[in-house]
């Protein structure tokens, strides 16, 4: 797997500036995530600048993008605190993240539908970074959640309440008795069975809604009980669904060795890639569902996957 991802990382490197959107999902920031990791497991200086310099110049334009996680500035502000606070770059989280943060925890995103997925990840990534003032922002999370939650009738996509209820679990610890989490928290059982009743998510989503569920205090109970109303169903070793439970693995569970992860076959890897490089259209670059996430998913689980399958990817 070595040939494929120097394959990777420099097809990568060859057409990343093409790219506009800057953002971590779907655009550049996705690729310097790959490349960083690249750089550590080839202890290759070249990826590693490389990558500083795309960085840069992300940063540089921040102001102008979307409060979003796929595509502005909560992806972007997630994976640059995952970077810093894994040592791919230096700098102080709270130095570098204060516009950001600023932009992140405003109440103008109230009622954002858009800004629901990824803002309480984000939070729970910074408040391990001692963010300033921190229970205050945790409060207008809080607030922002329940106020969407109680005037929006639509059925959430279940990845949208992923994200809540991974707030809610960590908040849940800090702030066991605090009043707008107990209020949230008699809304979410309906809003989770509607979305489980009708359909509103994959697979994958509901891998991570029951691991999420797995580790709730006992307290709520409330939302243990939903587990009741579902089952995951079989889930195909698609280069897809490895990218994809990669990247929740990490989003949610700092890549645990105990969440399922759908592992491809060698064959399948290499048309994946074979396929993107042929088309080279953007999303062929991307991380979610192109060669980045690809690239990175291969990083992280060498040696991590079962020994006769990770034999098979990564010794070749």
């Amino acid at each position: 797997m070595r040939k494929i991802l120097q394959k990777i990382a420099n097809t990568l490197v060859l057409y990343s500036y093409h790219i506009d959107n800057i953002g971590f999902v779907n655009g550049k920031m996705g690729i310097v995530f790959f490349l960083y990791h690249y750089a550590r497991y080839t202890d290759n200086e070249y990826y590693n600048s490389y990558a500083d310099d795309l960085f840069d110049e992300i940063l540089a334009s921040v102001g102008s993008v979307p409060v979003n996680f796929e595509n502005g500035l909560i992806g972007i502000g997630w994976a640059t605190d995952y970077l810093i606070k894994n040592e791919f770059v230096e700098g102080n989280s709270n130095e570098v993240l204060q516009k950001v943060d600023s932009r992140v925890f405003s109440q103008s995103n109230i009622f954002n539908s858009h800004f629901i997925f990824g803002q309480g990840n984000y939070f729970i990534s910074r408040l391990n970074s001692n963010i300033p003032d921190s229970e205050n922002k945790a409060n207008d999370i809080l607030n922002h959640y329940y106020n969407y939650l109680k005037e929006n009738k639509i059925i959430l996509p279940l990845c949208h309440l992923n994200s809540i209820l991974y707030f809610i679990i960590h908040i849940n610890q800090l702030y066991p008795y605090n009043k707008k989490l107990n209020q949230l928290l008699r809304l979410i059982p309906d809003k989770v069975e509607n979305t489980l009743n009708n359909t509103s998510f994959d697979n994958n989503d509901l891998l991570v809604f029951n691991k999420l569920v797995s580790i709730m205090d006992t307290n709520l109970e409330d939302l243990i009980q939903l587990t009741n109303y579902n089952t995951v169903g079989e889930i195909v070793n698609t280069v897809e669904n490895f990218i994809t439970q990669t990247w929740l693995n990490i989003l949610y569970f700092d890549n645990d060795r105990n969440f399922t992860i759908s592992f491809p076959s060698v064959e399948s890897i290499h048309k994946f890639v074979d396929d993107r490089q042929k088309s080279l259209t953007i999303k062929d670059f991307t991380f979610m569902q192109g060669l980045a996430g690809v690239g990175l998913a291969i990083i992280k689980h060498n040696g991590y996957a079962n020994p006769s399958i990770s034999d098979k990817i990564f010794k070749k």
